[in-house]
């Protein structure tokens, strides 16, 4: 969860709906199709607040397939390859993925504008965020070029005991404004799948034995202190504050049982 610079202007995408349309088969299409760009920009994506245009449906269908001929073109590459350290959408550690924030089964207008191609990865881009855009009012998806707040720490791990075998909970921070909780949450809930269980897991498991070698002393204070330096490294690694280790270590911070537990560990660890 990231916030984005648009990937094109407003004048370069509109002027790629003018060059399908200079072609005699689109042409009577042109001034609706602008008119819903334009309704996408001011709502900033909002599927609360926009709706389908009114094509025809072998004109959708038309839409739709236009990604599937430009998929591999320069100008959407582009947005697939973006230099980012952590995934937009989920907060993973990988990317090299595009996602129809308004998916282009409902809104096949929308099949081709950059403003709302975001890049992705494969594990939120798939099973676990599908075709579904919406939940009860006002829950949406995060729209990582218009939600501007979405460079914000927005989310922790919560970690559930028993610790020896935990479980865990993506939640929304305190401090994210009241009227956005839903919608972070809803984002959360949607695109978190099975591999941001197994990498927490993972996390968990072995982080005991990683901060057992770069402290010393066995103390919470020590132990706390060496948490919130990984928090910090994280932050600046992922270019942010919403990847996957940035809310783990954020989960971590805020359960002090969990500390101790970590702290039992690393004694442990260090009498072997």
């Amino acid at each position: 969860m990231l916030h984005l610079e648009l990937p094109a202007s407003d004048v370069e995408d509109d002027a790629v709906i003018e060059t399908i349309c200079a072609d005699p088969s689109w042409e009577e299409h042109l001034d609706a199709w602008l008119e819903a760009y334009e309704k996408y920009r001011q709502a900033g994506g909002d599927p609360w607040l926009v709706a389908p245009a009114d094509f025809e449906e072998d004109v959708k269908d038309r839409m739709y397939d236009l990604y599937t001929t430009r998929r591999k073109s320069a100008a959407l590459r582009a947005i697939r390859e973006m230099q980012l350290a952590s995934c937009p959408m989920c907060g993973s550690l990988s990317t090299g993925d595009l996602d129809h924030h308004l998916p282009r089964e409902e809104f096949g207008e929308f099949s081709v504008m950059r403003a709302n191609l975001v890049p992705a990865c494969t594990h939120c881009n798939s099973s676990s965020k599908g075709v579904k855009f919406k939940g009860d009012t006002p829950q949406r998806f995060i729209h990582p070029y218009f939600d501007t707040w979405a460079g914000a720490p927005l989310w922790r791990v919560e970690i559930v005991p028993p610790y020896e075998a935990a479980t865990f909970n993506p939640v929304v921070l305190p401090s994210v404004a009241e009227e956005l909780k839903p919608i972070v949450q809803f984002h959360l809930n949607n695109v978190l799948g099975k591999q941001f269980t197994r990498s927490i897991i993972n996390y968990w498991s072995t982080y005991p034995r990683s901060l057992s070698e770069a402290i010393e002393t066995h103390d919470v204070a020590s132990v706390t202190r060496e948490i919130e330096i990984d928090l910090r490294r994280a932050v600046v690694a992922r270019r942010g504050g919403n990847a996957w280790d940035c809310a783990f270590y954020r989960g971590v911070l805020a359960n002090p049982d969990a500390i101790e537990f970590i702290r039992n560990e690393i004694i442990q660890i260090a009498d072997q």
